[in-house]
């Protein structure tokens, strides 16, 4: 079986030199477009302006039913892969773009871009996975906590640290429930006040490490744009805003520690806690984080 978040050797084998070669090779010349993550159970996604548009296993494939009208599907999705993975693509990648006409979701491009231009050997960070969730294996079932989602995953080329990063447009998501204090108390409950961070923190590390072999092999990632080492001891939460309303951002990010530190004395936690925060500002003509 499997541990975390790693892609099935033999999937792998077969998407180098088996069946799906074709759909490989069009999803690494495209990774502008498509981008193609390792998943738990030795699976990989598909995304496609973040909307996963393939769910492929070993011996599975599969597209979420909700892009379609009701009634409509995609039938024999592993033969269509298989020998027809150009049409594919283009039939999902339309679909997707009417389902997004009527459910806008801004964020969700705004993430892909982020990711495939920081995977560039010019920028500061090489973004290595979209929607990552901790691994709570090896964790006791009374102990695990809540699931916690965070957009992007990637590491600082320079430093090799770990960064989690949490894209947000629009001021008003800053203070919905999804919003700033919700995100870091996520980071804070995992990360450092759980009696089990260091597991946390390992299967973290594992994550990486199986992340960026799959993407190796699979030739989605050039091995001289990765950090000479990849550094655990201090994992950074780092917030991408848009840069047009930068001081009202700032004004609200207090606004929202603020209330983060109102939940904390709730919680009889000693207040502050020191987590390793920052801010990048981008703005739709340049997504590159520097």
């Amino acid at each position: 079986m499997n541990i975390g978040r790693k892609i099935n050797p033999k999937l792998i084998e077969e998407l180098k030199e088996g069946d799906l070669t074709i759909l490989l090779d069009i999803l690494k010349k495209n990774q502008h477009i498509f981008r193609l993550e390792s998943r738990l159970g030795g699976k990989c996604y598909v995304y496609y302006k973040k909307c996963k548009i393939l769910e492929l296993g070993l011996r599975s494939a599969k597209i979420d039913s909700k892009y379609f009208e009701k009634g409509e599907t995609l039938e024999n999705i592993r033969e269509l892969i298989k020998d027809s993975p150009k049409e594919y693509l283009k039939i999902t990648k339309d679909t997707v773009d009417l389902w997004l006409e009527r459910n806008p979701k801004d964020e969700f491009e705004a993430q892909q871009k982020i990711a495939s231009i920081n995977d560039e050997f010019t920028s500061d960070y090489l973004i290595l996975d979209m929607e990552y969730n901790f691994s709570q294996k090896g964790i006791k079932k009374n102990e695990r906590l809540k699931q916690a989602g965070f957009d992007l995953l990637g590491l600082n080329k320079t430093s090799g640290e770990i960064i989690l990063f949490e894209v947000k447009k629009g001021l008003y998501a800053l203070e919905k429930k999804a919003g700033i204090a919700s995100h870091i108390k996520d980071f804070e409950d995992y990360l450092i006040l759980s009696g089990n961070k260091e597991k946390y923190i390992s299967n973290l590390v594992q994550d990486v490490k199986n992340i960026l072999n799959d993407k190796i092999k699979l030739g989605l990632l050039d091995e001289s744009n990765i950090p000479y080492k990849i550094v655990s001891d201090r994992i950074d939460f780092v917030f991408i805003l848009d840069s047009t309303e930068k001081e009202k951002y700032k004004s609200i990010f207090k606004r929202q520690l603020k209330v983060l530190e109102e939940i904390r004395i709730k919680e009889n936690i000693e207040v502050p806690i020191k987590g390793n925060y920052q801010t990048i500002y981008v703005t739709k003509d340049n997504y590159k984080l520097i």
